[in-house]
């Protein structure tokens, strides 16, 4: 009995396509329609990696409020000082017990681990060497603020004065919810509030991300939400994300943020 052959499946598929083609407005509309969808999706996308970045900038700086906390209650309730010596190299980000309780990796000179330090981070980052290998160098990512308490009554001559060696006392600093201690910037571990209007400094000189010229340093950088909002850490420990119009403000409410001392009515 002679047995019938199986259909061949290339010519079953060809015959059953036969005659049929796509015109050319046919696949322009599907690449139309492929270009729109493109044109949604992709902001969107970056949105939520802008907003990812943000909040891992927040989550360190949340850490650093906590540990310069824990590093006060370690040294009779007065906070790390912005400057342990004369010279550059003692500023905050080099200060040994801090990033020791910060628990962070670094090989000190004021690196840290790059997964610690924002992301959008770039200004001046050294290129790594085998000894700095995975690091950001932190003042090129954050500044404290140096306000010190000159206004207070114990203020001059002591620790308390306005020099860079200024040490607050945390017991002393009036409403602590309200200072800021820590703000992202782009230089020397400076956070200086006459460098925060991005028009004359942050989007002026390329978001501070390009120059080494002094016009960009310790410039308060508004790394997120389009160039116009920063991570500050406050003195208490908790994070606010403030636009600059926010920071800009002059009243003498604002004002008194930038210096932990400060009260109601008082100057920088």
């Amino acid at each position: 009995m002679k047995m019938k052959q199986p259909p061949v499946c290339g010519k079953r598929f060809t015959a059953s396509l036969s005659g049929h083609y796509f015109t050319l407005i046919e696949l322009l509309i599907v690449v139309a329609v492929i270009a729109i969808l493109a044109g949604l999706l992709l902001p969107a996308l970056q949105s939520a990696r802008n907003l990812g970045i943000q909040v891992k900038c927040s989550n360190s700086m949340k850490q650093m409020g906590i540990t310069a906390e824990l590093y006060a209650m370690q040294n009779d309730e007065w906070n790390m000082p912005f400057q342990g010596g004369s010279s550059g190299g003692s500023r905050w980000p080099m200060n040994e017990e801090f990033v020791e309780l910060l628990n962070i990796k670094s090989p000190g000179y004021g690196y840290w681990d790059e997964r610690f330090v924002c992301p959008n981070t770039s200004r001046r980052n050294v290129t790594p060497g085998s000894w700095n290998s995975g690091m950001k160098y932190a003042p090129y990512a954050y500044g404290m603020t140096r306000w010190g308490g000159n206004l207070y009554p114990e203020g001059s001559g002591t620790a308390e004065n306005t020099n860079t060696n200024s040490i607050y006392r945390r017991t002393k600093i009036w409403s602590p919810s309200s200072k800021f201690l820590f703000l992202e910037a782009t230089g020397g571990a400076y956070a200086n509030n006459w460098k925060r209007n991005p028009a004359e400094n942050w989007w002026k000189y390329h978001n501070g991300e390009s120059s080494d010229t002094p016009s960009t340093y310790e410039v308060i950088a508004y790394r997120h939400g389009n160039d116009m909002k920063v991570n500050v850490t406050f003195f208490d420990g908790h994070i606010a994300t403030l636009d600059y119009q926010n920071l800009c403000q002059t009243t003498n409410e604002a004002e008194i943020r930038w210096g932990a001392y400060h009260r109601p009515g008082e100057s920088l």
